[in-house]
């Protein structure tokens, strides 16, 4: 009975592999047959393509034309090839190439898109097709600046499914929607599943509108989650439009507004908000006091320099250690770390010398 049992599992086990390696085998070929496809779909449309762009005679063009718009038909694959050729084509400028024949080509180049009509078939896919479809669609019509889309596109903003709903936040970016991407991050319930803070990034950098007069709406009516991770991306802008914003989120309750605020303030290194910033040394929750004290690195005064000085003596391990390495970078003559190295205090003594082990790399 063991016996039988035993060659039962071994007979299943080896079944199993077979499967599974007749499953690979299919998926390798079809993986095979649709590069080969995508291959020579390249060349077929590279040569077509260079065919029509030095066409002799307004006969020859229509007919490479005409040859390219059939070639391409409805397929997703060479529609998506030839618009990244023509693409590439509008943007790039050879310095080599004659001005007038290169004006001439990139004249034919608009005139293909135009009969081709990629603006159509990706609205139509925008609406007939499934939701990766949907997806790549929103990012083609941002590509081709198809503003008419825009309320289609915002639609999906609201997607159960994530990869629709960053493609779309995505291309409205692009296009510059300020109300649609406010409607977007101000809308349903929105947490770190929806948006994170890379993909805050990401629209904020691809934005082709006014940043600040978007940040700035957005800021006003969303939740204390996107608050901060909005206020964490455009700090690296150095924007000091958006100063009045981040002054209002060092009182918010929320900490992690609270943190995003006082890099977004450090980063202006305006002597203004220095005091603001040295008193968030002083708050109660460490992480916080963490932040000020990293913040204040663009500020030289005395009196940043004494508040680095105490804060080297707190508590919290990060909090010293932030503050020594902000105050080495202050102390270019390392007067004040050397007054703390040979002081009481052997944790600020510590905090500081690792600091300038660091910087100098003793």
């Amino acid at each position: 009975m063991f016996v039988y049992l035993l060659f039962t599992i071994i007979f299943i086990c080896v079944v199993i592999i077979l499967i599974e390696y007749v499953w690979l085998f299919i998926l390798a070929r079809r993986r095979a047959k649709q590069r080969n496809f995508y291959m020579e779909s390249v060349k077929k449309i590279n040569d077509m393509f260079y065919g029509a762009t030095h066409s002799l005679s307004e006969a020859n063009l229509v007919d490479e034309i005409i040859s390219l718009k059939k070639y391409v038909g409805n397929h997703e694959v060479r529609m998506d090839i030839i618009t990244e050729f023509i693409y590439r084509f509008l943007i790039t400028d050879d310095d080599e190439t004659d001005k007038e024949i290169k004006t001439k080509e990139k004249q034919i180049c608009v005139r293909i898109f135009h009969e081709l009509n990629p603006n159509s078939f990706y609205k139509n896919m925008l609406s007939k097709g499934n939701q990766f479809q949907k997806a790549f669609a929103c990012r083609k019509l941002s590509e081709f600046n198809a503003v008419e889309n825009t309320k289609t596109i915002r639609g999906f903003t609201n997607s159960g499914n994530i990869e629709l709903k960053y493609h779309s936040v995505m291309a409205l970016s692009a296009l510059g929607d300020h109300d649609g991407l406010v409607a977007a991050f101000t809308g349903a319930p929105i947490n770190k599943s929806n948006f994170s803070h890379r993909i805050m990034l990401e629209v904020l950098d691809s934005y082709t509108g006014d940043r600040a007069a978007l940040v700035k709406d957005i800021l006003k009516k969303c939740n204390d989650y996107i608050k901060s991770i909005v206020i964490k991306s455009v700090a690296k802008y150095n924007d000091s439009e958006l100063s009045a914003e981040f002054l209002a989120g060092l009182t918010s309750t929320d900490i992690n507004v609270k943190i995003a605020s006082i890099r977004g303030l450090g980063s202006l290194g305006d002597t203004q908000y220095e005091h603001e910033l040295i008193i968030m040394t002083n708050d109660k929750e460490w992480s916080v006091r963490a932040a000020a004290v990293k913040s204040l690195s663009k500020y030289h005064s005395e009196k940043a320099v004494q508040a680095m000085i105490k804060a080297t003596q707190d508590q919290n391990w990060w909090v010293r250690n932030n503050a020594a390495k902000t105050l080495v970078d202050m102390d270019e003559g390392l007067v004040y770390s050397k007054q703390i190295i040979n002081g009481y205090d052997r944790y600020a003594a510590d905090a500081v010398k690792s600091a300038i082990y660091k910087k100098y790399k003793i």
